[in-house]
């Protein structure tokens, strides 16, 4: 992983040595008047404030931003003004997306200084709200062109009024710091281009990366996987000159664990479409088709690196779908380890087969729950676009939990159905199940099929609207991948460990 830009907390005497080009950040609510900025920065910036809104701007609207010079002030010669929304509405999401859009608007300053006054601790108590700041602030830094200079900040200085409040705000930011590496993890995986990360590539990054977070980390390779158990990873990788592999990433708390949870993550490091070939508009991006591993790896490499009291293991099948004289091929009937056989209908319904695999494959660790996330379907693409991703799970109470954790870090998982008749459609003349069904209502279908690999508590998500070039907040590139699922997997962890 790269370095990341340094956060620090201050008291204001300290914020009063830092030396070269500063900005500080004054949050403005939409319906408040001015009288805390009043008292902090004078009436100057306060009746700039009112002048704007005289004039019909609203610098209050929520990531709305603009700038104020002062020109007395022996240390900071602008501020930034970063609307917070309406008072009632402020919560640790909105604080995420301001911190993010005063971060994008602050180019050519080194340092960011954000005051936490009594306005910010609106949405929650100062641990929460430095944590969305952190997340803010390094995400938004994140994303295509992140290695070239651009002179966007290298620092960010959260300043709290007192010393009874520093140890709580720097725990919020070391929590922040870690769950923003985890997204940034995932970014970097489902980012990196199929010719870097193969399957084998994949499975020694978790190697390498993971070995450093304290997390124990076995691979079996090609020759390593039992057809018996590995129908499907087998078949998918079949016709690529790169091998498949399938990772298992065990992390095992310092302290008793509240219970055992096992995540898996889509690997499909580059999709065609197999001999189902993909047309030239979709198979550009298929790179992003390993986003549900991506996801997985950021969230455990979180996890692990906040010592959460949580048994977590991550799967991760990865296999390159390619064409070649080698390739599966529709009509291949497949005998998965569970004994049903599948009919291959098309091969570009891959993702469900490796899934399956690992799905059955999770039994033996007999977890809580099992929660699967994948770049998997374009009918949740084309049924949530890019808002939602899709969630499914054979248990209310999982479900439940999982909508929950998504609300709370705005990614949102939009439930959808799991009807008992759709196993109809998956029906077969020649083998148990077909794996592909069509277009119609294929998000759901494609979870059917993975239910019939299940019978223990499980959740799906489909992340195929959500998981690249998603620009519905500030803190996610226009292009390139998001991490989406990483926040929201950790936080159900978190939720777990209380």
């Amino acid at each position: 992983m790269d370095s990341m830009p340094n956060v620090e907390v201050l008291l204001p005497e300290q914020v009063a040595e830092l030396a070269g080009s500063v900005t500080e950040v004054i949050g403005v609510f939409d319906d408040a008047s001015c009288d805390e900025t009043n008292a902090l920065k004078g009436n100057d910036i306060a009746m700039s404030i009112d002048a704007m809104r005289a004039a019909g701007d609203k610098p209050g609207k929520l990531c709305v931003t603009s700038w104020q010079r002062i020109e007395w002030h022996p240390i900071l010669r602008r501020v930034l003004l970063v609307g917070l929304g309406d008072t009632g509405e402020f919560d640790t999401g909105k604080v995420r997306r301001a911190a993010a859009a005063a971060t994008k608007a602050a180019k050519g300053s080194q340092s960011l200084v954000l005051a936490i006054d009594s306005s910010w601790l609106t949405a929650a108590p100062i641990e929460n709200v430095c944590e969305a700041v952190v997340e803010g602030f390094l995400l938004a830094l994140d994303g295509p062109g992140r290695n070239k200079e651009n002179g966007n900040p290298q620092r960010l200085v959260i300043q709290v009024k007192s010393n009874t409040l520093i140890s709580n705000a720097r725990s919020g930011v070391n929590t922040g710091l870690e769950i923003a590496m985890g997204v940034i993890l995932a970014r970097r995986v489902a980012d990196a281009p199929a010719s870097e990360m193969t399957p084998y590539r994949l499975a020694e990054f978790c190697r390498d990366e993971f070995s450093k977070a304290g997390v124990v980390v076995s691979v079996m390779l090609d020759k390593d996987l039992d057809p018996k158990k590995f129908a499907g990873l087998i078949a998918v990788g079949h016709g690529s000159a790169n091998p498949p592999s399938f990772t298992t990433l065990e992390y095992s708390p310092n302290c008793e664990a509240k219970g055992t949870v096992v995540l898996i993550g889509k690997g499909i490091t580059f999709d065609s479409g197999g001999l189902s070939l993909k047309d030239k508009t979709h198979i550009q991006k298929m790179k992003y088709d390993k986003g549900g591993a991506a996801s997985v790896l950021g969230a455990i490499y979180a996890a692990a690196n906040l010592a959460l009291p949580v048994h977590i293991i991550a799967l991760i099948p990865a296999a390159e779908n390619l064409p070649s004289s080698t390739a599966f091929r529709p009509g291949d009937v497949l005998s998965m380890a569970n004994g049903k056989s599948v009919e291959i209908i098309s091969t570009d319904g891959e993702g469900r087969l490796i899934l399956a695999d690992a799905l059955l494959y999770a039994k033996r660790f007999q977890s809580d729950f099992v929660i699967d996330v994948a770049t998997l379907t374009g009918g949740c693409r084309t049924a949530l676009g890019a808002m939602a991703s899709g969630l499914f799970s054979n248990t209310p109470a999982l479900l439940a939990e999982l909508q929950t954790a998504g609300e709370t870090e705005d990614e949102w998982l939009w439930p959808l159905p799991l009807f008992p008749q759709l196993v109809k459609q998956l029906s077969s003349e020649v083998a148990d199940l077909k794996n592909s069904t069509g277009p119609i209502a294929s998000g759901s279908t494609a979870a059917a099929f993975l239910q019939e690999f299940v019978n223990y508590p499980w959740a799906h998500i489909d992340i195929a609207g959500t998981a690249w070039d998603n620009n519905t907040s500030e803190y996610c590139p226009n292009k390139g991948a998001t991490g989406v699922g990483v926040r929201s997997l950790v936080r159900l962890l978190r939720m777990r460990s209380q």
